[in-house]
């Protein structure tokens, strides 16, 4: 199964079926989409605590198996001004992936383009929006209207983390059960976790994947 997370202040996004059929057909496997709408705690009022709130949700969700994250970067009914809006949408891709460094993030409704000439042209410095944008590790700045297509032909070159976090995942029952074995007694479940975190675990674990991955085409030619 193919997993997409949709941040989006809209309640129902009208893409969402389109893009999982676009996906499904393309790859032959079932789509789970989950809609986190930030409208639903972002009413007014105390907007940092409300922003707290929000983003402690979307911890708690990006901890799991994402094949992507996309991320709407207008937030136009979100109760705050303009520029902050911005600055809050980076804010939500840092802090996904801040616990989830395998899956694929893409902010749509703009082009880079549009939005770096928004930055550097507000009131707010532009240095820590930048930066914002390249520990996310942003995939692509795309329009609203090809989203569905941006994210097939992503998911179709899936970076590394994410294909060992996803062949953990669909073997998540599985135990490490070798006895001299440095993971023994770890589900694959929790190696995935820590790939996805990559805590001094999930390196081991990526660095491992990547050495006997060369190992083996190694031993092919010998």
């Amino acid at each position: 199964m193919i997993r997409i997370l949709v941040i989006d202040d809209i309640e129902q996004p009208e893409f969402i079926n389109d893009m999982a059929r676009e996906v499904s057909d393309g790859f032959g496997e079932e789509v789970d989409i989950v809609h986190m709408n930030p409208v639903a705690t972002f009413k007014g009022g105390d907007h940092q605590n409300e922003i707290s709130l929000f983003l402690e949700h979307l911890r708690d969700r990006a901890s799991e198996f994402w094949d992507a994250a996309i991320i709407d970067i207008h937030l136009h009914e979100v109760n705050l001004p303009k520029e902050e809006r911005l600055h809050l949408s980076l804010r939500i891709a840092e802090v996904f992936r801040e616990v989830n460094h395998a899956a694929i993030a893409i902010l749509y409704s703009g082009t880079l383009e549009e939005h770096v000439k928004k930055l550097l042209g507000g009131d707010t410095p532009a240095e820590p929006a930048l930066k914002k944008i390249f520990r996310a590790e942003i995939a692509a700045f795309v329009p609203r209207r090809t989203i569905g297509l941006e994210v097939l032909s992503a998911l179709d070159r899936p970076p590394s983390l994410l294909r060992v976090d996803r062949l953990l995942t669909k073997n998540a029952s599985c135990l490490v059960g070798v006895e001299e074995s440095e993971f023994k007694g770890k589900s694959f479940a929790e190696l995935a976790t820590a790939v996805r975190r990559q805590n001094g675990l999930g390196r081991r674990v990526s660095d491992l994947v990547t050495e006997f991955g060369v190992a083996s085409l190694l031993d092919l030619n010998k």
